[in-house]
């Protein structure tokens, strides 16, 4: 048993000594219990929104801003993010859109990306649509010791399910 803990160990320490694309990257899924609603800045259950492991939920009878954090691991990277997605369940007839953030240690925004989705169910939103200068792609720049966030037009009797976001 012990011998085959050291083999995994030795296999561990080699892709992560070589520089593979698998220590490069840092993933992370994170549960929608940490969004909270925008405009009122609490994260419980009440009357215009639920929030469960599972999901944050609008039930406010129109349109809410949800705020979604994300833990920025590499604090003096400048080269922003692999990749972005949100996970949402969109009601019929109606469209969620998000937008993903980079902002300096003062709050000024450094990067941008949105997506949006008008199909109902459960959908992915990547978040790659932004300026003219970089179209397509994930955020690009990020500032040291900056943040990320994620803000959404959640429509009512939407959800937010989960959201993964990849540093560089």
């Amino acid at each position: 048993m012990i011998r085959k803990a050291l083999k995994a160990f030795a296999f561990a320490s080699v892709l992560v000594g070589s520089g593979s694309a698998l220590a490069a990257i840092d993933g992370k899924g994170y549960n929608p219990a940490f969004c909270t609603n925008g405009l009122l800045g609490a994260s419980y259950t009440n009357a215009t929104h639920q929030v469960f492991p599972w999901q944050f939920a609008n039930f406010s009878g129109g349109t809410m801003i949800a705020s979604c954090p994300i833990e920025k691991d590499n604090e003096s990277s400048t080269t922003g993010l692999n990749f972005s997605a949100i996970y949402v369940s969109n009601p019929s007839g109606q469209t969620t859109s998000c937008t993903i953030y980079s902002n300096d240690i003062f709050g000024g925004t450094v990067d941008w990306r949105q997506g949006s989705t008008a199909s109902a169910g459960n959908q992915a939103i990547y978040l790659t649509q932004g300026s003219s200068s970089y179209p397509n792609t994930y955020v690009k720049t990020s500032a040291t010791w900056g943040n990320y966030g994620i803000i959404c037009n959640l429509p009512n009797n939407g959800a937010i399910r989960s959201y993964v976001i990849f540093e560089n």
